[in-house]
């Protein structure tokens, strides 16, 4: 999936050599993100925090490590961020910045002297921005972006801080009681591409899609009477032991493929 498509796609796009991917796998219910060479790990002990209610496949890629792999000079100075998450099935596509910053210095800010200096949320955006950009101009990415329900750039603070927009002390540590679930910045750029720009600080968890179950009604139309041993197995499997009997099923390939062997004896209730 998306790791091969950085290896082969986006190397053959932007004419690079030789390159290292770094990807990992998880269903679990909870689990946060560093972006180290392990990426994914236990609830409570990164920084990046997630929940998958429907323990989808969820896979991670260090995308810092990839881009740093690269030519000296396609890396030079290029802003990036540090992970790609998704899921296998296209509900949740995030890019993801993370840092353990102190709160004063998420907004831009002044030094002693007055200087201005850029904070780390602006920073953040600047290489979210930059990673969608760069993934984005690959059109083979792009195709495989555009098959996601909902996507995603967010930003990962450890420490508890007030996010663009919103007033709240963190001395008395409410942001996580205003919003478990982050806060939703407008951001044209990345809204152009077809993201949402989040920003996520202290125990705020990303929570992924929820798998919708979709169920099938069956009925039997005709009498087993007569039909191959398997086809009686069939219909006693899906709970079809009499003319008429309707039951309903969570659609899954199994559920269809009986329902297509034993298909001149039941038929779909609307």
């Amino acid at each position: 999936m998306m790791d091969g498509l950085l290896k082969n796609d986006f190397i053959a796009h932007y004419s690079l050599g030789k390159c290292s991917v770094y990807s990992k796998i998880t269903t679990d219910n909870y689990f946060d993100l560093i972006d180290d060479l392990t990426i994914i790990h236990p609830a409570g002990t990164g920084i990046a925090k997630y929940k998958n209610t429907s323990h989808k496949e969820v896979k991670v890629i260090n995308y810092e490590l990839f881009i740093d792999s690269l030519s000296p000079v396609f890396k030079k100075g290029r802003e990036k961020c540090d992970l790609i998450a998704y899921t296998t099935d296209c509900s949740d596509f995030i890019l993801n910045e993370l840092t353990d910053t102190d709160p004063k210095y998420i907004p831009d800010f002044a030094l002693a002297n007055g200087a201005p200096r850029i904070g780390k949320r602006n920073k953040a955006i600047a290489q979210l921005n930059k990673s969608l950009t760069d993934i984005s101009n690959v059109p083979s990415i792009l195709y495989f972006l555009n098959k996601y329900r909902k996507k995603r750039c967010c930003f990962f603070n450890k420490k508890i801080n007030s996010p663009h927009g919103i007033i709240a002390t963190t001395a008395f540590n409410r942001l996580s009681t205003l919003s478990t679930n982050g806060y939703k910045i407008s951001n044209p750029i990345i809204e152009s591409y077809g993201f949402e720009l989040w920003e996520f600080s202290g125990n705020q968890v990303c929570e992924l899609l929820r798998s919708k179950i979709t169920t099938i009604k069956i009925k039997q139309i005709k009498s087993r009477i007569g039909a191959p041993i398997d086809q009686k197995r069939t219909l006693d499997a899906l709970g079809l032991r009499k003319l008429n009997r309707i039951v309903e099923h969570e659609v899954t390939p199994s559920i269809l493929g009986m329902i297509n062997k034993v298909n001149h004896l039941v038929t779909i209730v609307e």
